[in-house]
């Protein structure tokens, strides 16, 4: 594999400032902001506004006037029929915007078609939408049995190896990660943990019946951004996990730029 090239990426590291707690100086741009993160949970088929308004704890009329903000500029949208809820496509349009910008969408393709050509496998990358993965590229190799995946498909965190990569390194303990996913973290935070030393995660036919997945995070300024994994059948991937790791993380770290790195194992 081609080395690091020394002038590929800063000798420092850009720092984002810790994330406040505190109450939000414009409280009605706070409520809209976590009500289109809360859509970013759910599913294409959204929720009722009474789900939406319970879970962030605030009152409907509140909540209605957000989403009716949030539906004027597109970053909502309401079913007809059903009347829920849903993420909107101006959403997505930031979010393409974000992984385009710094060269992040060219770097992270050069790694997959170094990493699919290393190991003739699968690749793919992900960037994380609240409790989602959605798939920003894939790379195949040519062989008869490949894996069935598409572009701008979205999956569960918890059930794939590109959501437990950037858990690893978004959740530093089962209480931050069951607040994470509101559920009971002790079944999922053990392979967490695994994850967060080994440096990367693995999934095993969760996702998908017959299918192992293996996945290394990408961090900007220290937080996970993207995800970058090999699917491939199971039977394939039987003693090959680590070598598979080890490529993932050799091919990013060719091609990070500055701001851009990959966490140290824990």
């Amino acid at each position: 594999m081609t080395k690091q090239q020394p002038d590929r990426r800063a000798n420092t590291e850009l720092e984002l400032p810790a994330l406040n707690d505190g109450p939000s100086p414009i409280l009605s741009v706070d409520r809209a902001l976590r009500v289109l993160t809360c859509l970013a949970d759910f599913d294409t088929g959204g929720e009722a506004l009474g789900v939406i308004a319970a879970r962030l704890g605030e009152d409907k009329a509140s909540v209605h006037r957000s989403l009716n903000a949030l539906k004027h500029r597109f970053f909502a949208v309401q079913d007809p029929d059903t009347g829920n809820y849903a993420l909107g496509p101006a959403a997505l349009g930031i979010a393409d915007t974000f992984i385009s910008r710094d060269g992040m969408r060219p770097m992270l393709h050069r790694a997959l078609l170094t990493v699919c050509t290393e190991v003739n496998e699968t690749a793919h990358a992900a960037i994380p939408e609240g409790r989602f993965v959605r798939y920003i590229d894939k790379v195949e190799p040519d062989r008869d049995m490949r894996v069935s995946s598409y572009i701008g498909a979205r999956y569960e965190m918890r059930r794939t190896a590109l959501g437990r990569a950037i858990l690893s390194v978004d959740c530093q303990g089962p209480e931050e990660l069951g607040r994470f996913l509101g559920d009971d973290p002790s079944a999922l935070w053990p392979r967490i943990s695994e994850a967060a030393a080994r440096g990367y995660a693995v999934e095993h036919e969760e996702n998908e019946p017959g299918i192992t997945c293996v996945s290394v995070p990408v961090l900007f300024a220290g937080r996970a951004i993207a995800a970058v994994s090999v699917s491939a059948p199971s039977s394939r991937m039987v003693g090959r996990l680590d070598e598979i790791g080890r490529v993932i993380r050799e091919a990013l770290t060719d091609e990070l730029t500055a701001g851009f790195s990959l966490p140290d194992p824990r």
